[in-house]
């Protein structure tokens, strides 16, 4: 990955990155479905050394947008499953503990918020992320 940093593509992929997480959160299903796979082939190049804020930046956006819930859980189970099917190494376990240590309090938020909309209504479409 030292290319990534030393040629004039990192802009480029910047934007590519930019662009394809934001059309996934924002387009029809139909689309985002399709972005998908893509995504998972960047991070897997790219996350967690040359895309640190993916995790982050999708934390927020569901936080603020209760529509990409499903959307980002989807996206951060395809991203990491490669946690149970990889060959234990350093690096990976490296990864691993940095996403656990930033996805717990997003977690932890999103099911406290989930239990709370479904006790106070149960009917709610809260019910529908447990």
């Amino acid at each position: 990955m030292e290319e990534y940093e030393q040629n004039s593509y990192g802009g480029v992929i910047d934007t590519i990155k930019d662009s394809i997480i934001h059309a996934y959160l924002n387009f029809p299903s139909q689309i985002s479905k399709n972005l998908l796979p893509a995504i998972v082939s960047l991070a897997e190049v790219l996350f967690p050394d040359h895309w640190g804020s993916l995790v982050i930046f999708l934390m927020d956006y569901a936080t603020q947008n209760n529509a990409a819930i499903s959307p980002v859980i989807v996206l951060l189970e395809e991203m990491t499953h490669k946690y149970t099917t990889s060959s234990r190494s350093d690096p990976l376990y490296a990864e691993i503990i940095k996403v656990c240590n930033e996805l717990h309090d997003f977690f932890k938020q999103l099911t406290s918020s989930i239990l709370q909309s479904v006790i106070s209504e149960p009917n709610s479409s809260a019910v529908g992320l447990l």
